[in-house]
């Protein structure tokens, strides 16, 4: 509150953030995240090549999250019931384990053999893994955090040709006619295998005209 008082000029990356700190200070902005649009769409999804080494022997299909691997943030439980509902799914994690949140204990995903955790990758390398997976996921906690929260991969899974799955986020509200909303293990598993059929609602043409407006040079 001090810092949003003191301060000349605020910029939020979600509404209710806008909401809650403009009672702070009148020059507040919301401004969503931004995506490098040409870098994460530089590979083509049908001329993808050889996967990462450490794709290769991974079965598809893939299902892919990219981010913070903390329980402040991620739904662990929701995690295991996919990989047990569907063990013929590879789902693969790339990040730090308990980044700004030490405490994390990902347990629930040990033993799943089809639960992957890949370490952080740098990010030139992100693109060519995303680019060899099949759905992007965000299976987010819904608490105070979460609900403040703009995925900085929302728009670079899009970008990548990803067809995005996530539980419901605030900040994403007004983009609900790209990704398929999720409150429910069951309803990850519906949403995902109507993607995997080829009946996603994924549509490139109006994906590019969306993320051309949220880029770093817009």
């Amino acid at each position: 509150r001090l810092l949003c008082e003191t301060a000349d000029t605020v910029f939020v990356t979600s509404k209710h953030l806008l909401a809650a700190r403009r009672k702070f200070n009148l020059s507040t902005y919301y401004f969503p995240n931004v995506v490098d649009l040409s870098y994460f769409s530089s590979v083509a999804r049908l001329d993808s090549g050889s996967p990462p080494s450490s794709l290769a022997s991974i079965p598809g299909p893939r299902l892919l999250f990219v981010g913070a691997i903390s329980s402040y943030k991620v739904d662990f439980n929701l995690l295991r019931r996919l990989a047990t509902l569907r063990p013929q799914w590879s789902i693969i994690l790339i990040g730090a384990i308990g980044e700004g949140d030490p405490e994390t204990d990902i347990g629930l995903l040990a033993g799943l053999p089809n639960v992957y955790c890949l370490g952080p990758k740098a990010y030139s390398e992100l693109p060519a893994y995303m680019v060899c997976c099949d759905v992007g996921l965000l299976p987010c906690l819904l608490n105070q955090y979460t609900v403040n929260m703009f995925p900085m991969k929302f728009f670079e899974y899009l970008a990548s040709g990803l067809p995005v799955v996530s539980t419901v986020l605030p900040s994403l509200t007004e983009y609900q006619s790209f990704y398929d909303e999720c409150r429910t293990a069951s309803d990850f598993v519906d949403a995902i295998e109507r993607i995997l059929a080829g009946n996603s609602s994924f549509d490139r043409h109006a994906v590019h005209e969306l993320l051309a407006s949220h880029t770093y040079e817009s």
